[in-house]
């Protein structure tokens, strides 16, 4: 006798076939993510990584062990209890393991990776086995890192450091010293503009010309501005305002950096009318670009008004008196070959033609570019 059985397998067939094709699906998506796979059988204690793991180690499928104790070597000292905590809390069924650690490639270097995880348990609750990713975001952890130390080093700079939108012209953030420039926190700031809690007047520029330099222009506008406080307090500043590209939204944003000089500016002012008060007039000579310099009192001690005769070495040259030249010229030699001050009596011709005699004093420097200059006076 014969015994024979029929079975439709057609069912079974077309399971098979999309179990295949999700699993393909999956391979495709892991391979676009490029992520590793990593399998842990918790009762017989065995791992298993995918040819991907090992090729994000830099290493060859099956190169080194898929062990704990590689793991440990693996995994940088600061993050290894953190991947061992994660794992004991998820195959204790508290969370699934996700954690950013640093794992060393073959090449020695440390790169960062986020650790997906997640156990399968029996119908006891007993944890049977423990599967996961692996996925390189190296660069942009770096990245992150990278921006966080300069967000932290923007803080703590002492110039005042403000980033506004192109549109508008509202603060988008500000650092600390910002916020003690213009008595206000990033936090009632940001949305608003400058000129809600300040007057600011831009020296020798319109407003109009900023804003074409930065939007039309070169994009970098440097000048002196003026600025008073609601609560009246006064300022001068440098202002450094530079256009930027926003990453995120690629629309145009602007930086600016404030130096406060109100200090230095009181200094200049003081020492201005200390000048103005004496009767000696300055002067200076750059050698090495052969530019001269006179104050208003040198040209006033000659019956000039300011600027209306060039200050050059030739005018030098015209207005003192023909048997006083050699004097100066010998006394100019000497403070420069010989670091040497020099003071002398010699003859210079006035606007009326009369000449008078001037005390010269000098004394040469060199600035740390190596540019050589004569200061003195008259």
């Amino acid at each position: 006798r014969v015994f024979a059985t029929a079975r439709n397998v057609t069912e079974l067939i077309q399971t098979e076939n999309a179990l295949r094709e999700s699993e393909e699906r999956l391979q495709i998506a892991l391979d676009g993510m490029d992520a590793g796979l990593w399998e842990w059988n918790i009762k017989e204690d065995k791992r298993w990584w995918s040819p991907v793991y090992f090729a994000l180690l830099g290493y060859k499928h099956a190169e080194i062990e898929p062990s704990l104790e590689t793991l440990k070597n693996l995994v940088h000292p600061d993050d290894i209890d953190m991947l061992l905590k994660g794992l004991q809390d998820n195959m204790a069924g508290k969370s699934r393991l996700i954690i950013t650690i640093r794992y060393k490639t073959k090449s020695g270097d440390y790169k960062w990776f986020r650790v997906h995880g997640k156990t399968v348990f029996d119908e006891t609750g007993k944890p049977l086995r423990m599967v996961g990713t692996i996925i390189d975001i190296d660069k942009h952890k770096k990245a992150d890192i990278l921006i966080n130390r300069q967000a932290a080093l923007i803080q703590i700079l002492p110039d005042a450091i403000i980033f506004g939108d192109k549109y508008g012209s509202k603060i988008t953030n500000m650092n600390v010293a910002a916020e003690q420039m213009f008595g206000v926190s990033a936090t009632q700031a940001i949305g608003k503009k400058t000129d809600d809690f300040a007057s600011i007047s831009i020296i020798d520029f319109t407003r109009e010309q900023m804003i074409n330099e930065l939007w039309e222009g070169s994009g970098y506008w440097r000048g002196e501005m003026a600025i008073k406080m609601n609560d009246g307090k006064k300022l001068n500043i440098i202002s450094n305002i530079k256009s930027i590209k926003n990453p995120e939204t690629q629309g145009r944003e602007w930086v600016a950096v404030y130096t406060d000089i109100t200090p230095l500016k009181a200094t200049e002012e003081r020492l201005q009318l200390a000048l103005d008060g004496m009767v000696a007039g300055l002067w200076e000579w750059r050698m090495t670009e052969n530019k001269s310099w006179w104050s208003p009192r040198y040209f006033e001690l000659l019956g000039y008004q300011y600027n209306e005769i060039e200050p050059s070495v030739e005018t030098v040259r015209a207005i003192v008196h023909p048997d006083d030249m050699p004097l100066l010229s010998k006394s100019i030699n000497e403070s420069l070959f010989q670091d040497a001050r020099y003071e002398i009596e010699i003859r210079y011709k006035t606007k009326s033609g009369i000449y008078r005699w001037f005390q010269v004093n000098s004394k040469t420097k060199l600035d740390d570019d190596g540019a050589i200059r004569m200061v003195g006076s008259i």
